[in-house]
């Protein structure tokens, strides 16, 4: 509506973007990715197709998951069903988030395990657990974070808000 009271000689009208925000999700990164376990689509599907923030949410995935998987084996040393519960049920979500189905389903075992006070299978299925884990936290490791990402904090607390 305003348009019409403008002089033409004065309108002028954003360039859209032709270069998307750049991001380390090359189709390379995408192989690896996959060929590690993680469903890619799906996590760009939680992700809002959006490439930028799939890398976010897997970097936050990285940058968490030292002091998630302490918390992890200090629950399971202490018999902590409870905290134990806690923690798997963050890690059973931030799997889900990313695309890693395999963890997240080991990890709502667990988490199902932990509620129901069935030691035995938490005893049968942590370590492997934690394996899945800190490989797949290598793999994604190796193929997007930087120096400068491990320093940062720009990707703690992603995972908390994320749905389940």
């Amino acid at each position: 509506m305003l348009y019409r009271y403008i002089p033409e000689s004065k309108i002028t009208t954003p360039k859209k973007e032709n270069d998307p925000q750049k991001t380390m999700l090359d189709k390379t990164v995408l192989r690896s990715l996959k060929n590690a376990g993680i469903n890619t689509n799906l996590g760009m599907k939680y992700s809002m197709n959006d490439p930028s923030i799939y890398e976010s949410i897997l970097k936050a995935f990285v940058t968490e998951s030292s002091t998630k998987m302490q918390n992890l084996r200090d629950c399971y040393e202490a018999k902590d069903l409870n905290g134990y519960t806690t923690y798997i049920h963050s890690l059973k979500s931030s799997a889900k988030t990313i695309g890693a189905i395999a963890l997240n389903e080991l990890a709502a075992r667990l988490e199902d395990a932990a509620k129901n006070q069935t030691e035995e299978i938490i005893d049968k299925d942590h370590d492997k657990v934690m394996k899945i884990y800190s490989d797949l936290v290598e793999v994604i490791r190796h193929n997007l974070m930087t120096d400068n990402d491990t320093e940062s904090d720009e990707y703690n607390d992603v995972m908390e808000f994320l749905p389940e």
